[in-house]
């Protein structure tokens, strides 16, 4: 199991302590670290970063779970690269953007993704998220999230969602 956190350096932290509890619960999670938390540019080189999730994931059937950046790593690898990446499950946390290469995974890959938005995330709100889903007929259930920021501190679901 992966975690592909978000872009900023407070999402280090928030995957670390996912990560804990994830493990007290039983379930091992390995975190992708971003280069750019380590190196303090503001850029997010979605290229090497993929190269390294593929390295790490080494053609096992993996659960993933993404959050904002994370989602459109997630995204593109799937849309530019299916063969590359064996995905059992993806869990979508805070998707930030209406971006149709989105609509293409989704649409072509529905059975693989379950999504979490909350109701007011401010990047995309979970009605806006899902009237955009459902006007490109895309047919994903989306739970929502009971906070009105960016943040998904949700560990007992995302166990039950790994469980299922």
């Amino acid at each position: 199991m992966f975690l592909l956190p978000g872009f900023s350096a407070k999402n280090k932290i928030w995957a670390e302590q996912l990560q804990n509890d994830l493990q007290e619960m039983g379930l091992k999670i390995q975190v992708q670290n971003w280069r750019h938390w380590d190196d303090n540019s503001e850029s997010f080189k979605i290229e090497a970063e993929t190269e390294a999730f593929l390295g790490a994931v080494n053609d096992e059937e993996v659960i993933v779970l993404a959050k904002s950046i994370g989602t459109r790593l997630i995204i593109e690898l799937l849309r530019k690269h299916p063969d590359k990446f064996n995905a059992k499950q993806v869990i979508l946390m805070g998707i930030p953007e209406k971006h149709e290469h989105y609509i293409e995974v989704l649409k072509s890959k529905s059975n693989l993704f379950q999504i979490i938005q909350n109701y007011q995330d401010p990047y995309l709100s979970y009605a806006d998220l899902v009237e955009w889903l459902k006007s490109n007929n895309i047919d994903i259930d989306v739970i929502k999230g009971d906070r009105n920021d960016h943040d998904y501190p949700y560990p007992e679901l995302l166990y039950e969602l790994c469980k299922k």
